[in-house]
């Protein structure tokens, strides 16, 4: 009888069938077989089971956990500890090499903090009562000899204001077939009431602190002025529209840029042709050195960012977005918009997947996230000595580079063994 060969051995999924499996193995005399057959089992099971265990812990993660992704030394310790005899008798410092800690900023002192120096000040005078104004020894009034100044911060209500606008008229009284000149209007709105600073204001608690429409209203009505949410959406509407040419300026000078983030969010947005009255829209961020801006797509398709991103020519670090890659120029070139040397990647998003495999107590993710701790080390040295965009360079050029290709070269050393 022909021997089949053990890579050809498939791990049956009942457990009857196992049994019936391991038997015929055995009466067969194939231990050789059964072994293998066996590992190949374990290392399913195991398999699985650290995929359920990292969705079970990402679950229970996002419902109860910390959001934080920080490694505590003391965790780095342990995990290197399982790595083996050799990797636990060196300390973590010489496996991965660690800059010094940069240096902790003081810490406060106690006691009250000054109020800022932009805020209006106003004096108020308080002065002695009438009863003892004057000397009882003898009789004389009593002389001002200074003052005991403190300070109390108030704050003063916001409040309606009617303006009543009016407007010259002029007219030539020699000669009334000139007509009659009339000064041009301030108004923002031809026919509407709100001025610039109210809806300045409904645009800043709506979109700035989440406020609705409908709280604004009951405010309103509780300052004595009734207006309905609708009206209240009109008015921002409106504004929004006069901003518009705002915005796409913004978005330029966004995308003139070197160097822009991007990301998206998912979020809920009405639609009254949707099934459930709700469906899933994406709001996508740009951000420049000292502006952002900002796309609603209704989808996550890639038409959408790509019409912004269409003559951008700087370099764009974002997420692993698979839309990237089918973003073409509207020329018909057939060029990409991003071209791989373009698109750079997000530490933060890399760092993310070792930190999920530490959890799950996979002892190598101590090497990477040691990588990590170094390089953030270099960051914050950086940013507490006050570095140049310059200095900044040149210290990663000295330091953070040799262990980039330092964490690459063992990426590519460990990726052969790793179960697909």
């Amino acid at each position: 009888m022909a021997r089949r060969s053990a890579s050809s051995l498939k791990p049956p999924n009942d457990l009857d069938d196992v049994r019936r499996k391991l038997g015929q193995l055995a009466e067969e005399g194939r231990t050789s077989d059964l072994i293998e057959l066996v590992l190949q089992m374990l290392a399913q099971m195991s398999e699985t089971n650290n995929a359920l265990s990292l969705r079970l812990q990402t679950a229970l993660r996002e419902l109860y956990g910390r959001k934080s992704q920080k490694i505590s030394a003391a965790q780095l310790s342990l995990l290197f500890a399982e790595l083996g005899p050799e990797a636990s008798a060196q300390p973590e410092r010489e496996l991965v090499p660690q800059p010094p800690e940069p240096p902790k900023p003081p810490s406060p002192r106690g006691g009250r903090s000054p109020r800022p120096p932009h805020l209006e000040r106003k004096q108020r005078r308080v002065t002695v009562p009438a009863s003892e104004r004057v000397c009882p020894r003898c009789g004389k009034d009593k002389a001002c000899i200074g003052y005991r100044t403190s300070e109390v911060l108030d704050f003063v209500p916001a409040h309606f204001v009617v303006i009543e606008e009016q407007r010259e008229k002029l007219a030539c009284p020699r000669c009334p077939e000139q007509g009659v000149a009339t000064a041009p209007s301030d108004k923002v709105m031809d026919r509407g009431r709100p001025g610039a600073g109210l809806l300045a204001k409904l645009l800043v608690d709506k979109f700035e602190d989440s406020l609705p429409l409908y709280r604004q209203a009951q405010q309103c009505a509780c300052a004595g002025v009734p207006l309905a949410a609708s009206t209240l959406g009109d008015w921002s509407s409106f504004a929004l529209d006069v901003l518009a040419p705002v915005a796409a300026r913004i978005t330029e000078r966004v995308l003139s840029a070197f160097y822009v983030r991007a990301d998206d969010t998912g979020m809920p947005v009405q639609d009254r042709d949707h099934p459930r009255g709700i469906k899933r829209g994406h709001l996508w961020s740009f951000i420049g050195a000292d502006l952002a801006a900002f796309l609603y797509a209704p989808d996550w398709k890639a038409k959408y960012p790509a019409a912004l991103l269409d003559g951008f020519q700087g370099f764009l670090q974002g997420d692993g977005y698979a839309g990237y890659d089918a973003m073409l120029r509207s020329d018909r070139s057939g060029e990409p918009i991003l071209s791989e040397d373009r698109r750079l990647g997000c530490a933060m998003h890399l760092r993310a997947k070792f930190e999920k495999a530490a959890k799950l107590h996979d002892a190598r993710a101590a090497i990477a996230l040691s990588y990590f701790q170094a390089l953030y080390r270099i960051e914050a040295a950086c940013k507490a000595e006050v570095f140049s965009p310059q200095d900044r360079h040149a210290r990663r050029q000295e330091q953070s580079l040799p262990l980039v290709d330092a964490f690459y070269q063992w990426v590519h050393e460990l990726h052969p063994h790793l179960v697909p």
